[in-house]
């Protein structure tokens, strides 16, 4: 026999043992990556300025960011928690509102982000701002950590990451809170 017979043959011979091999490897379902609507996007904005604890349609990761509080000529580093998805539209970020969370997405990814939430009785200036610890969550839930700082102005305006939030007259008790995204 020829040395090209036999290598030929044994070519063969090679496939048909390979194919038989593969043949008992698990075969893996691909893995579908899951995008989230911009319509479940606004429905998860809606329902997270309500301050009510949620199921989310898909499990979302966490991200804190840091951010600048500033009132008057107080200046505080606090948080903000961004909540994202896979997504498939294109870039869009909701301005600030006074609602508590906005909606953003890059194109590639979207969720909401939060705020700060401002009341004001008067005498009384209350400020909260976001935190958290998870990395991923399928439920939204809040809770108040406590007071971070406390002081008293008069006539000043509150930005926060630079942007006009909040503008008062006479004087304030300021009372500055956390509260914790909680998964």
């Amino acid at each position: 026999m020829s040395k090209v017979v036999a290598a030929a043959l044994l070519v063969l011979l090679s496939a048909i043992v390979a194919f038989w091999i593969l043949r008992f490897i698990p075969k893996y379902p691909s893995v579908e990556l899951q995008y989230l609507s911009f319509r479940e996007l606004e429905e998860i904005c809606l329902e997270a300025n309500q301050f009510k604890q949620l199921k989310l349609p898909r499990e979302a990761y966490v991200e804190v960011v840091p951010a600048t509080l500033k009132i008057g000529g107080v200046e505080l580093k606090v948080t903000r928690v961004k909540l994202m998805w896979l997504v498939k539209f294109g870039n869009y970020t909701q301005v600030y509102n006074g609602s508590p969370w906005t909606i953003w997405c890059n194109g590639t990814h979207g969720g909401i982000l939060s705020w700060i939430v401002i009341r004001d009785t008067g005498s009384l200036l209350e400020i909260k701002y976001f935190t958290s610890n998870a990395t991923k969550t399928i439920f939204l839930s809040y809770s108040e950590i406590g007071v971070v700082k406390e002081f008293v102005l008069r006539n000043a305006t509150v930005f926060f990451n630079g942007i006009e939030v909040y503008r008062f007259e006479g004087w304030r008790r300021i009372v500055i809170k956390a509260v914790e995204v909680k998964s």
